[in-house]
């Protein structure tokens, strides 16, 4: 894994922002990280987005940890697109 789970990263392309809270390893070798970002300044949430390993910067490389030790709940449904 290039990049831990949980470090706060951007899209060098966009700009787009956040927390990367997912990876995908793909057979072509196109792994993709999953970026999530802040709610917006109307405090919505907003939609995190997929991104190629390669456009990736990490802007603190300090993870997030959350404790998932007790009952977690239920995760968001995995993207079909």
């Amino acid at each position: 894994m290039k990049f831990e789970l949980g470090i706060k990263a951007k899209d060098v392309v966009t700009g787009f922002e956040g927390i990367i809270t997912g990876r995908v390893l793909y057979i072509t070798g196109c792994d993709q990280y999953l970026i999530h970002p802040p709610v917006d300044k109307a405090g919505k949430p907003v939609d995190p987005r997929w991104y190629d390993e390669k456009r990736i910067e990490v802007l603190d490389d300090k993870p997030l940890k959350l404790d998932m030790s007790g009952d977690p709940g239920p995760c968001e449904a995995v993207p079909i697109n």
